[in-house]
């Protein structure tokens, strides 16, 4: 074998082991992008401290995308556009708070010192982007949000008050998010009364929020919290219960498909 030619082989062999590096750092990527990037298509970043258990069974964090909210009173409708986003479905802020309705009213505490301002589960009371929140506008609770929701595709979606942990557990363990409504530290909060111009009257407490509910394990629940600054975040089981409970365990589950007719 000449010189030309043990220089051409020389060359091939270059060549093919380049190709081949090549073709595993394009696997290698590929394989990964299939664990980045869940139902929606949106960029996941799973907690790398999960602990599993064999004394309780866990639920991985349902790829939920990262949302933060707009306004200064819109975290319900942030969470709903997020956890709507997990099933490819999109929707703005504004479709939805458009669509839903606020109302702008005066807030004035009664004689017995129940506050007396609107109804937070028909629309939202006082503006979604206040100056001054709970002064000039406070939120929005689960049946207007699960009126929205039923209106485009999700019906089947379970909307209440009484939520129970194990229900909670059940329905994101199946892979479904759930809204939840909380204090916004998490803390227990003893709620107030709010009077709306028609009597309806709801519990109210300072820092109400949403959140959504998308894994858990025996020491922790793993949250899109839409807060500005938080994201993806982790509370203890305390803290969730302390915070959920303070406006009587409130949710909604987020399923697709049209709720069955009686």
């Amino acid at each position: 074998m000449d010189f030309r030619q043990t220089r051409f082989l020389s060359i091939v062999s270059v060549f093919m082991m380049a190709a081949a590096a090549f073709f595993l750092v394009s696997e290698n990527n590929r394989q990964a992008s299939k664990i980045k990037f869940g139902f929606s298509g949106f960029k996941e970043t799973i907690p790398p401290d999960i602990i599993l258990s064999e004394e309780k069974t866990i639920a991985l964090p349902l790829v939920v995308p990262e949302y933060i909210q707009k306004y200064r009173a819109s975290c319900e409708v942030a969470a709903t556009r997020a956890a709507l986003l997990y099933f490819g479905v999109v929707f703005s802020e504004e479709d939805m708070i458009e669509e839903i309705g606020w109302e702008i009213l005066p807030r004035y505490y009664d004689k017995n010192g129940d506050l007396v301002w609107g109804n937070p589960q028909s629309k939202y009371v006082g503006h979604y982007d206040p100056e001054r929140i709970y002064i000039d506008g406070y939120g929005v609770y689960n049946q207007p949000i699960y009126g929205f929701l039923s209106e485009h595709g999700f019906g089947k979606s379970i909307s209440k008050t009484n939520w129970s942990i194990d229900e909670i557990i059940s329905y994101v363990r199946q892979g479904y998010p759930v809204i939840a409504w909380t204090s916004g530290d998490f803390k227990k909060r003893v709620p107030g009364v709010m009077i709306s111009p028609d009597g309806a009257k709801n519990p109210w407490i300072f820092s109400e929020h949403a959140v959504v509910v998308r894994g858990f394990d025996e020491k922790r629940v793993y949250l899109m919290d839409p807060a500005p600054r938080a994201g993806y975040r982790q509370v203890t089981w305390k803290e969730f219960e302390d915070g959920f409970g303070s406006l009587n365990n409130m949710a909604i589950a987020i399923m697709p498909g049209e709720m069955a007719e009686l």
